[in-house]
């Protein structure tokens, strides 16, 4: 006789109802893994420049935008980005080096990142406008402060979260399919190690300006070419 096998109660799986004709059944979207989401062309980019320049909060969504795409910053960096900490010189002065602490790179990587003079020049002019902020990406709506998200966030904070919800929509607003709030740091590392060699740098130097411990995560973000056929008649 043949042995049986009796599952445990937490071994059970029950299965789900299938729904019923007229049933509403909520749509729930699949999660794009960081390295997968899309990659930016330039057009995209000053497209996305162009729509929140029109906006309502234009220094701030420039910002922004240009904080994930020619900083590479994820969106819990941009959450926690200080003004006195990270972003400004000891005169208080915007500086031309934006400065990653431990407290929100990821796995407690700390570096440093050169910025353009484009992004200069964006952070000066939000710097100028809100004086007062401790915060570079400041809070629009009053929120009521929980014990809970007391002990989450600062006053004046916007949560990881806030800023991984703003850039779907705005890519939604945009039209851009496959778009996340990683796309913009994707960009950048696809770029950067994609040029790296006409500035005499290398992909080391893209993997410290990316914030990551292993070349090989590295790697795992850049978006191959379409030019490898090019690519191989430079053996020799």
């Amino acid at each position: 006789m043949a042995a049986v096998h009796y599952l445990k109660a937490s071994q059970r799986v029950v299965p789900k109802p299938l729904p019923q004709k007229g049933m509403i059944v909520p749509f729930q979207s699949k999660r794009v893994s960081a390295t997968k989401a899309k990659v930016l062309t330039k057009e995209m980019y000053e497209a996305l420049l162009e729509f929140v320049r029109m906006g309502k909060y234009p220094l701030r969504d420039t910002a922004l935008v240009m904080l994930s795409c020619n900083v590479g910053l994820r969106a819990q960096e941009i959450a926690g980005l200080r003004w006195d900490r990270n972003v400004c010189d000891s005169m208080g002065r915007v500086s031309k080096v934006l400065f990653v602490s431990e407290d929100i790179g990821k796995r407690a990587v700390s570096r440093e990142i050169p910025i353009n003079d484009e992004t200069y020049a964006a952070l000066v002019a939000l710097r100028k406008a809100r004086p007062d902020d401790k915060f570079v990406i400041y809070p629009l709506f009053k929120v009521r402060r929980t014990r809970e998200s007391a002990a989450r966030l600062s006053f004046g904070e916007v949560g990881a979260n806030t800023v991984v919800q703003y850039f779907r929509r705005l890519y939604a607003d945009c039209f851009f399919v496959g778009c996340t709030s990683h796309s913009g740091r994707r960009t950048f590392i696809t770029n950067l190690a994609r040029r790296c060699n006409e500035a005499g740098a290398s992909l080391r130097d893209v993997q410290l300006l990316a914030g990551h411990k292993s070349l090989a995560t590295t790697e795992g973000y850049i978006e191959p070419s379409d030019q490898q056929h090019k690519l191989v008649n430079l053996v020799f």
